[in-house]
Order: C-alpha cells, then sequence, then structure tokens
C-alpha cells in the first residue's frame, strides 16, 4: 500500500498546483474579457 501512496501523493500535488494555475488563467482571462466588453461598450456610446 505505500508504494500507491508514494505514486499519488507527488500526482495530487502536480494536481493542485495545476489547479491553482488554471484558477489564475481563468481570472486573467475574465478580467480580459471585461476588459473589452467596457472598449466595446466606450466606443459604441461615443459614437
Amino acid at each position: 500500500m505505500s508504494w500507491f501512496v508514494e505514486i499519488i501523493q507527488p500526482l495530487m500535488r502536480q494536481a493542485s498546483a495545476g489547479i491553482q494555475s488554471v484558477k489564475k488563467l481563468k481570472t486573467s482571462a475574465m478580467n480580459s474579457l471585461f476588459n473589452l466588453q467596457n472598449r466595446i461598450t466606450n466606443q459604441s456610446r461615443q459614437q
């Protein structure tokens, strides 16, 4: 059973690190979309 844990633990750590970076990517993507929306609405107001 111990070899199983030794294999699983690093995988779990990698997975949680991956989840964190995905969350960061998602946040920055949402910010970019939000900025883009604001830019579009501002341009349409000016015209």
